[in-house]
């Protein structure tokens, strides 16, 4: 059914659409239970208390093993796992603000300690905790198991992380004091009095193995066996990360570090990577009698031989990052891979060895067809339910795969591609700039949900069309019976004829992130981070549906088989039946949506109602509900669908629909809906904000801007644009009418689009709001219109502002948009810099994850700022200042400044291997060289003395081609030798070998 408001003799669309479907009149409890997976989610803290119970505590909350790790059961989501023990009580609290006590063997814990601080090490010694916290000068004291606490006499220093060790009756602590420097300090009368060891180099995460004492100091695990005396030192590369700690099996040193995966430790040589199928990350390890545990990214691992073979032992439920069904089978996709289910979660079994963690996504199936996502964003496919794998055609970052018959593969990426045979050849249909994530079938054709919103095909998939809901972020789409929905982030949207019009539905709002949509039966269900909810009236209203779910974010559903299947955050798969239809028919008002506003003026009004085709009897009225039983009464709804009442009031409103009978009888009170809504006129609804259309007059070039109305629609002469109502004006809504360039004037700082054919191609979108200026610039003249509410007073009052009097052949405002040339990995940090040659006005801005940076220059008043034949400088500069690879000019032509903005790309890759000036210089103790690399190799930096013997190499790895700075691998010296021995005062030189390439300076070292 149609609503529809007429108005100046034209029909404004609010459309009144009522359903007929076979559901439950009421909501059945979805009663939901774990599967049993998949398996192998990730450890970041193993535990073993001295009556050796093991403790692994995960994203899906701390397991307990008293069997040695054979068997593990879930404590509970909110336990934790021991640090320490103090009389049978167990503590925890390292790296957390508080600490908690368990007097049950880790089974229930209460908090014991408050306004510590981070806790950074926690031990205990003759009776008593020990604590030592982020920012805290010294240790803190308890005896009397956490509940008050003093501080520690005689230890006014700084404590490292992990730097407090207890055995045999002595107290190790490693820290920083002014008069001493970096030291480690031992008391032997439980922290009475102490002694300090001075030693060079930060020492941290203390530990002690068979009566050696280990410390990783800057970027070396040492090990001292005769009391501090001397140390022997295990080459560990600060590039790895971590360590987040060591442990020693059989006289053997493993550390696990954050980037690099697990490392064996060898004396005076670089820590080889152990572990085959170990993640980069690992958090935690633990020696185990002669055994090794391993809590990774990925799950629980175990070596028996000094880490020559391993076995995983799958602890936790694995996150799961995608669901999708065929036949009898389910597949979810978590960090370790692929596995498949053809018990409905009773069982899983892994799939693809040959990919193994590659898989990210698994994206459809049909049969024994498998389309997947690696996680360096290849399309792979599967022809046998996923045992072997191979490379699909290159489509890169595909995020969504539709499988339809016969032979039809749609694949979603930054377009959409199509394939007719089954994926022999392909092609691109829909290409809209902008990343595909969702394809679902809709009725006769296609529906994809994009960043740039909602787009509908043909039946073929050959032909793609936006649809009204447009330059909103769309993450997920759902069709049934006639009806789309979408999800954009916090909003579930509605449209029942066919994308034209949607409504905006009640679920989600601040805070709330709505990730998946889907249905079954005519119940809708939704994924949220708040858990699941459903809807009986296709979203009119909703309520928790979660009853056996833990309180977690849901990222992902599946309806399949009659079962619902929901990815619950870091706890597998859960599942629930889903309710089966009853025959008794309901209605749904699906437009106006709850609370909808839709224009309206004193006058004839005309409501139109359109019923679908073959529906049940039904009457419809306004603002009387129907009775339960007898005559129905209102107006009927007629074969043809179409019924005129005149004189509907402005102001608030509710339509009440009914099915009836032959006698026109209400046929059951359960088969009734109504929806309030509100129609808009200042005089008799002040609250409800008038509509209005405003015209602009664009000069050709530059103009100051602001929009007076928040708009919902733009028009010029050739163009028309809806603008959603939740984001309404942006930048690229003013690129698609024209203008080359958008600044926002706002203090903070120039944000800058620039534009060419009606897209934005530097920079990112923005929304314009009536508080703000712009700069905006047009090749020729331009008249269009802005339709929506308006703001109160714009801050430009004329809401268009030209620069009279100022020369063609220079402009008050120009922009350059600059593209890093090489695929870069990370560009954080990294600046993009303009200089006028002419006039040495400089600007930078940042570069974008995508390598992109817009650099600005405005002259807010209006002066001449960038003229004809100007030359631009421009190049990409390091985060401390140094300037990467050769830049490049350009100089400003007409064509230029017709546009008002310049375009380059820059390389960023280094013309020569260059080893360059080290700081500090001079340095104690230690001292940072930045290099250059002309072409990727293995680094090895060489010191040499002033009589040119050599004091130490530093191999430095294979590095890339690149500039290698601060926080992006400059190599390090801490001023020692081989030996670790600290060297004297003098000039050195540093030698920098790549291949062939050599490079060296000198640098200078005073004590």
């Amino acid at each position: 059914m149609a609503l529809l408001v007429r108005r100046w003799g034209a029909l404004l669309c609010a459309a009144l659409f009522v359903h007929f479907a076979a559901v439950h009149a009421e909501a059945q409890t979805l009663q939901w239970e774990a599967t049993s997976g998949p398996r192998g989610g990730g450890i970041s803290k193993l535990r073993q208390t001295e009556g050796g119970t093991l403790f692994a505590t995960g994203g899906a909350g701390t397991f307990r093993s008293t069997d040695g790790a054979e068997t593990w059961t879930l404590v509970d989501r909110g336990a934790r796992a021991p640090d320490v023990t103090l009389d049978g009580m167990h503590f925890s609290g390292l790296n957390d603000t508080v600490l908690f006590s368990s007097d049950d063997d880790g089974l229930t814990w209460v908090r014991t300690g408050y306004g510590l601080g981070r806790i950074g090490s926690l031990a205990t010694s003759r009776g008593r905790l020990l604590v030592a916290s982020a920012g805290l000068t010294g240790m803190l004291v308890s005896t009397d198991y956490g509940f008050s606490w003093a501080r520690a006499p005689g230890l006014d220093a700084q404590i490292a992380s992990e730097g407090i060790l207890v055995r045999a009756g002595v107290t190790y602590v490693a820290g920083w004091r002014e008069d001493v420097g970096n030291a480690l300090w031992q008391s032997y009368d439980g922290g009475a009095s102490w002694e300090a060891r001075r030693h060079v180099g930060r020492m941290r995460h203390l530990s002690m193995h068979d009566g050696a004492l280990y410390a990783f100091s800057d970027g070396h695990v040492r090990r001292s066996s005769d009391g501090w005396a001397t140390w022997e030192t295990f080459y560990f590369n600060y590039t790895y990360g971590g360590p987040n700690g060591v442990a020693v099996v059989q006289d053997t040193l493993f550390v696990a570090t954050s980037r690099k995966g697990l490392r064996r430790a060898i004396a005076s040589r670089d820590a080889p990577r152990v572990g085959p199928g170990i993640g980069d990350s690992v958090p935690t390890l633990l020696a185990y009698g002669n055994d090794l545990l391993v809590g990774a990214d990925n799950g629980l691992w175990r070596t028996t031989d000094v880490g020559e073979t391993w076995g995983r032992i799958r602890v936790a439920a694995a996150q799961v990052h995608s669901l999708v069904g065929a036949g009898s089978a389910v597949y979810a996709t978590t960090g370790d891979g692929l596995s498949r289910s053809t018990s409905q979660g009773d069982a899983w079994t892994s799939r693809g060895a040959q990919v193994g963690s590659g898989v990210r996504d698994i994206l459809a199936a049909d049969g024994a067809t498998l389309y997947a996502a690696t996680s360096v964003d290849e399309l792979l496919v599967s022809t046998d339910e996923g045992s072997t794998w191979a490379e699909a055609p290159v489509i890169d970052k595909a995020s969504c795969v539709l499988l339809d018959a016969p032979n039809l593969v749609l694949v979603g990426a930054d377009a959409i591609h199509r394939s007719g045979d089954g994926g022999q050849a392909w092609s691109t249909v829909g290409l809209w700039g902008s990343a595909v994530r969702a394809l679902a079938a809709a009725g006769t054709g296609y529906v994809a949900a994009a960043s740039t919103g909602v787009h509908m095909s043909n039946a073929d998939g050959t032909l793609w069309r936006p649809t009204g809901l447009r330059e909103i972020s769309v993450r997920d789409v759902h069709y049934d019976a006639g009806v789309l929905w979408a999800v954009a982030n916090s909003t579930v949207f509605r449209s029942a004829d066919a994308g034209e019009t949607w409504a905006r539905l009640p679920l989600g709002g601040a805070g709330v992130t709505i990730a998946d949509i889907t249905g079954a039966h005519g119940y809708l269900y939704a994924a949220t981070s708040d858990g699941v909810f459903d809807s009986i009236d296709l979203g009119n209203s909703w309520r928790r549906a979660e009853d056996g779910i833990p309180d977690a974010s849901v990222t992902e559903l599946l309806a399949h088989n009659g079962v619902l299947y929901a990815a619950v955050k870091y706890l597998g798969v859960y599942r629930t039946a889903i309710p089966d239809p009853i025959a008794t028919p309901t209605l749904t008002i699906l437009s106006p949506a709850p609370e909808q506003v839709v224009a309206g003026e004193a006058g004839q009004t005309e409501i139109r109602v359109a019923s679908p085709t073959g529906a049940t009897r039904w009457h419809w009225r306004l603002d009387t509900p129907f009775a339960s039983t007898g005559a129905a009464g209102g107006a009927a709804g007629a074969t043809t669908g179409v019924d005129v009442v005149n004189g509907l009031g402005q102001g608030t409103h509710t339509v009440f629909v009914t099915l009836v009978d032959s006698s026109g009888n209400v046929l059951d009170p359960a088969a009734q809906d109504s929806v309030t809504f509100h129609v808009a006129d200042d005089s008799i609804a002040p609250d409800l904000p008038q509509r209005v259309r405003h015209a602009y007059e664009m000069p050709r070039g530059l103009s100051l801007f602001s929009p007076v109305l928040d708009g919902d629609r733009i028009r010029t002469a050739d163009v028309s644009l809806d603008l959603p109502s939740t984001d309404g004006l942006h930048a690229s809504h003013l690129a698609a009418i024209g203008s080359t360039v958008i600044v926002d004037l706002g203090e903070d700082g120039f944000r800058t689009a620039i534009a060419r054919g009606g897209r934005i191609l530097y920079g990112a979108d923005f929304p314009l709001s009536g508080e703000r200026g712009y700069v905006v610039n047009f090749r020729a003249p331009l008249t269009f219109t802005l339709e929506g509410e308006p703001y109160g007073t714009p801050i430009i009052s004329d809401a268009v502002a030209s620069a009279p009097g100022v020369a063609t052949d220079a402009l008050w405002a120009f922009a350059v948009g600059v593209r890093i040339a090489e695929p870069i990995r990370d560009a954080s940090g990294l600046r993009a810099r303009v200089r006028n040659v002419r006039t040495g006005d400089e600007r930078t801005a940042l570069v974008g994850r995508d390598g992109v940076a817009v650099v600005a220059f405005v002259d807010v008043g209006r002066g001449p700022i960038v003229a004809l034949g100007d030359t631009l400088a421009i190049d990409i500069l390091a985060p401390d200042g140094w300037t990467l690879g050769t830049g490049m000019t350009a100089r400003v032509s007409a064509a230029l400044l017709a546009d008002a903005h310049a375009v380059a790309d820059v390389s960023v890759t280094p013309r020569r291997t260059a080893l360059l000036p080290n700081y500090p210089n001079p340095f104690n103790p230690e001292t940072w060289l930045p290099f250059e690399l002309a072409e990727a190799g293995d680094v090895t930096l060489t010191l040499y003395d002033a009589n040119g013997r050599r004091i130490r190499a530093i191999a430095l790895g294979r590095r890339q081609a690149g500039y290698h700075g601060a926080g992006s691998g400059a190599a390090r010296w801490d001023g020692r030798n081989e030996q670790g021995e600290a060297v004297a005062s003098g000039a050195y030189v540093a030698e920098l070998r790549v291949g062939a390439a050599r490079s060296a300076r000198r640098i200078l070292l005073l004590r």
